[in-house]
């Protein structure tokens, strides 16, 4: 079973409200990873891409890792910017942006 699949299952069948939210909070990072979401950012280079969003290089990166996502502020930018929902940028349950 992959990791996708057990998140899931985990999501649909587990009695324990913490758990399901952890495994809903996952499955949002992996179907959308935000190297994903920065490909869409206008620009050539790392630093112009990092300058249009107002945040330095070593932001950028940590992004692109995934070891973090951008705030609630960078988020709407990055929407505005890139097409895609504050949620998916967020890797939040849309509600939790409104």
């Amino acid at each position: 079973m992959s990791t996708v699949s057990k998140l899931r299952s985990i999501m649909a069948t587990d009695p324990n409200p913490k758990i399901r939210a952890k495994a809903r909070r996952m499955y949002a990072h992996l179907a959308l990873p935000m190297s994903k979401i920065l490909e869409r950012v206008p620009g050539v280079s790392i630093t112009e891409k990092s300058k249009l969003l107002g945040v330095n290089r070593a932001t950028w990166y940590v992004w692109q890792s995934g070891a973090t996502r951008p705030n609630i502020e960078k988020a709407k930018q990055l929407a505005r910017i890139t097409g895609y929902s504050v949620a998916e940028i967020r890797g939040v349950e849309s509600e939790l942006c409104d």
